[in-house]
């Protein structure tokens, strides 16, 4: 039973394109179900859906929390396709989630009026000030990560008809990037405002530094977590469901309650699954429903 699993996973974490990291993880995730399997005295040759299920009410019994929960499981959903695809097991783990971590986001997005009066209590009449709003406002007009506003370089964005093309370093990415398009009045204030404030040398330059007698470095995205969060904490919005992440989740749900369909808002986000994105759906529930687009769309039909 051991070399089937082990011969198993080792070609499986082989085969995976992600950090050294993040293959430790799963390997870690891995071994703790596999415990699982040999405390319950199941042969792991032969598990069926049933069995994971009963794994995945394991983890929430044991009062774990929906994103450590959703670790474990991914790891072993990630496992069974591989094997179903090298023809060793079915995919017995296909569709198996935990709601908990949905639920966890609802609380993370902005209202408008909260955006407002963030935007408003930051001083754009400094050097840091104007750094700072063109952050803020990049973050909250493209739901980039820290890391991705953190990565950005002034050769990434570029001019492309009315608007901007800007080339985006996604979480787990060091080279490659995507591109994405970006508005007038998601880029203005970069461009327009801190910049030439500023000053650049060359295009190579980081967008966003540090302002300061040590010099001038690249943020990191701790420092930018912290930027966000003072600023936030001053306009008596912060709380601990309402982080410098809430940019993010802002981004996505207005755009969303603003009528965009969810494979824009997907490639907005640089989700590779689409059913990441379909989180935030969760948090718009109640007022699709009382603001239905649909039964307006049965109007203009009939």
């Amino acid at each position: 039973m051991k070399s089937y699993f082990e011969d198993i996973k080792k070609d499986f974490l082989n085969n995976l394109d992600v950090k050294d990291n993040t293959k430790k993880l799963y390997s870690n995730n891995l071994d703790y179900f596999k415990k699982w399997v040999v405390i319950k005295g199941r042969n792991i040759r032969n598990l069926e859906r049933s069995d994971i299920l009963a794994y995945k009410s394991y983890l929430v019994d044991k009062k774990l929390s929906g994103n450590t929960i959703d670790s474990y499981l991914k790891a072993v959903r990630q496992f069974y396709r591989y094997a179903k695809d090298v023809g060793e097991h079915d995919n017995i783990a296909s569709g198996v989630y935990i709601k908990h971590k949905i639920k966890s986001h609802m609380k993370f997005h902005l209202e408008t009026d909260e955006v407002l009066k963030l935007l408003s209590v930051i001083p754009r009449d400094t050097l840091i000030g104007k750094r700072d709003y063109a952050i803020i406002n990049l973050m909250l007009r493209s739901g980039l990560r820290c890391v991705e506003v953190s990565r950005l370089r002034v050769a990434n964005i570029e001019k492309k008809g009315p608007d901007y093309i800007v080339k985006v370093l996604r979480k787990g990415e060091e080279v490659d990037g995507q591109f994405i398009g970006l508005t007038n009045k998601a880029i203005d204030p970069i461009l327009n405002d801190y910049l030439p404030y500023r000053g650049v040398s060359c295009d190579d330059e980081f967008v966003f530094l540090t302002h300061n007698t040590t010099g001038e470095r690249q943020l990191t995205p701790s420092r930018i977590g912290r930027i966000v969060k003072s600023y936030m904490v001053k306009a008596d919005i912060y709380s601990k469901h309402k982080t410098s992440h809430s940019l993010r989740h802002t981004a996505a749900v207005t755009a969303l309650i603003a009528g965009a369909d969810i494979k824009s808002v997907q490639q907005m986000l640089g989700h590779r699954r689409l059913e990441t994105t379909e989180i935030y759906l969760e948090s718009i529930d109640e007022r699709l429903r009382i603001d239905n687009p649909a039964v307006r769309l049965l109007d203009d039909a009939f």
